[in-house]
């Protein structure tokens, strides 16, 4: 039976007990497709939000350094930051482009950093790309893939 103010919508929209079961097991699943949606949804903006700061790290350092750590990179970087920010709005600090090139540096194989821009948050990411031993930061990769993480003190 119908509840309060839907008692009239639900009798004239469901007419057998039948039609009501399916009414209740339809209404009984939507918060869990909603749940999944979203959740896809946040990776799928997760994983192409890492990727777009892959690309952009990729392209500083192949066109712009040429692959080197040059002396003007700092001011490069500088000029850069303000122009996208100029153009694209807040989220393109200096320091933000400083990651970019850092995950460019460290995961150089576009498909390793597509698994794992799907598997982790950019910020789980941006922590591991910064240990600079390749053995550790693998597996630290693994352990936040497996659901482990850590503390700053490990």
């Amino acid at each position: 039976t119908c509840v309060n103010h839907k008692q009239l919508f639900c009798k004239k929209l469901i007419k057998t007990s039948f039609e009501f079961e399916l009414f209740a097991k339809l209404t009984g699943q939507l918060p869990v497709s909603f749940a999944k949606s979203k959740q896809e949804v946040a990776v799928t903006v997760n994983a192409t939000m890492t990727q777009l700061y892959w690309n952009i790290g990729k392209r500083i350092k192949d066109d712009i350094l040429h692959n080197t750590r040059a002396v003007y990179g700092k001011e490069i970087i500088a000029t850069l930051s303000a122009q996208l920010t100029n153009e694209f709005g807040r989220g393109w600090s200096e320091k933000q482009l400083r990651h970019c090139l850092r995950i460019a540096e460290t995961i150089q194989d576009k498909e390793i950093l597509y698994v794992l821009s799907r598997e982790l948050s950019w910020t789980h990411i941006r922590t591991v790309i910064y240990i600079d031993d390749p053995i550790k930061r693998d597996f630290y990769f693994e352990m936040c893939k497996s659901g482990i993480y850590w503390d700053k003190q490990t």
